[in-house]
């Protein structure tokens, strides 16, 4: 605040180190020193320091609920990475804050592994629902998570840890933010029909596929609020469009092409629920005058980068690839200014100091990115070449990066893997 210049603190670590934690004890502390008071500050009204501290920390605990899960190694992973910025005025009081999310972890919503669960929100919702009001319920009762093809698995619960009770706090911190009874609603409506969405089969009829359990079509359709006729025609069909976009035709879909768009039509709708959830933290915790204006904050602000944890599994989606490229990416950042520029600069100014040694992993990096010939590059050709397959792809890989160190290529069926 004395040099008037916004700062940030990046947090990043392996699954399991506390970076979130680390975060939340961050976001407490600088509520605390700010030490706002009920008053004005200079252009607006300030939020009050109760309302606004609170808000600060309930959107750890919402957003942990939609976007942590159950992992191997960690039994609340943030499946995203968040930046959150915590603005203040000219006199170092808090003011307000933003946030923005980068890379939910989609795939796990509709496949996990046997051991893990899908997002904490499922079942905290199944354990609670009944706890919910009247006007908060949606128009569909909810079973065990048990009965969910996308909450199966080993691990229903955690040990020490309680959904149920983890449901009624997450509605008090949806309350301090102030989101509505009407407005949770929609968000359980959605997640239950998330759910019954991932109970939807079909069978081959002819040349296509159809639904083969209407009456769950009927309930999906009811918590959609859309049509059931709509709704099958849209998951076992696709509309093509020609170049010129003057004619239209279906494409029936065959049984794995209706259960992948089922699965598709999933994604989305969490996303979607996610995305909204952002959007309404931010109108929470903007300043009185710029909900009026709608313009973007011009504070001075400590920005907080909590980036999700490197893990490393048996299988990795193409997702998890992503999270441990950003996590190699920031650790190379580190480097480059922590060890190599600084030792540089000691070098330039002819000080005596012992030389650091690090584990560099710019080769490692230049695997994953390098042009032409980096795993990135090669994906996005196959991408644009006619014919691109997984085979051919593949194929690439195995023949341009077979002697490096840095990747095992086992054989053609194989992933290859950075180390």
């Amino acid at each position: 605040m004395e040099e008037n210049i916004s700062q940030s603190i990046l947090v990043s670590g392996e699954s399991g180190a506390g970076k979130s934690e680390a975060i939340r004890h961050i976001i407490d502390y600088l509520s605390y020193i700010s030490n706002p008071e009920t008053g004005d500050y200079v252009g607006s009204k300030e939020l009050s320091k109760g309302a606004l501290e609170v808000k600060l920390m309930s959107i750890h605990e919402v957003l942990s609920s939609f976007g942590n899960a159950k992992t191997t190694r960690n039994n609340d992973s943030s499946r995203f990475g968040k930046y959150l910025q915590i603005g203040f005025n000219r006199a170092g009081k808090v003011m307000g804050g933003e946030i923005s999310a980068y890379l939910l972890e989609k795939s796990r919503i509709v496949s996990h592994h046997a051991s893990e669960r899908n997002y904490h929100i499922f079942y905290q919702l199944c354990k609670g629902y009944s706890s919910l009001s009247p006007q908060s319920k949606p128009t569909e009762d909810l079973k065990d998570s048990q009965y969910y093809k996308y909450t199966q698995g080993e691990q229903h619960s955690i040990k020490g840890v309680d959904d149920a009770t983890e449901f009624a706090s997450l509605i008090r911190q949806m309350e301090a933010i102030g989101i509505t009874n009407e407005e949770q609603k929609n968000i359980f409506q959605t997640i239950v029909a998330i759910l019954n969405i991932g109970n939807l089969d079909f069978e081959s009829a002819g040349d296509q596929s159809k639904v083969k359990n209407q009456d769950q079509a009927r309930i999906v359709a009811e918590l959609l609020g859309c049509a059931q006729n709509a709704l099958s025609a849209a998951l076992t069909s696709r509309v093509i469009s020609t170049k010129t976009r003057r004619s239209q035709y279906h494409k029936y879909l065959d049984v794995k092409q209706s259960s992948e768009s089922k699965d598709a039509l999933s994604k989305a709708l969490y996303g979607k629920v996610f995305e909204w959830l952002i959007s309404r933290i931010n109108r929470s915790l903007a300043p009185t005058d710029q909900k009026k204006s709608g313009d973007k904050p011009t504070w001075k602000s400590i920005g907080l980068l909590d980036i999700f944890g490197l893990e490393s599994f048996e299988v990795n989606s193409f997702e998890q690839f992503c999270i441990n490229y950003a996590n190699e990416k920031l650790q190379s950042f580190f480097n480059e200014h922590f060890f190599k520029l600084e030792q540089l600069e000691y070098q330039s100014e002819g000080i005596t100091w012992t030389q650091l040694d690090f584990i560099d992993n710019q080769a490692c990096l230049d695997l994953i990115e390098r042009k032409p010939t980096g795993l990135l590059p090669l994906l996005d050709e196959e991408c644009v070449v006619p014919n691109g397959s997984d085979t051919n792809y593949l194929e690439k890989i195995t023949s341009i990066h077979n002697q490096q160190k840095s990747a095992t290529v086992n054989s053609l069926t194989s992933n290859a893997s950075p180390q």
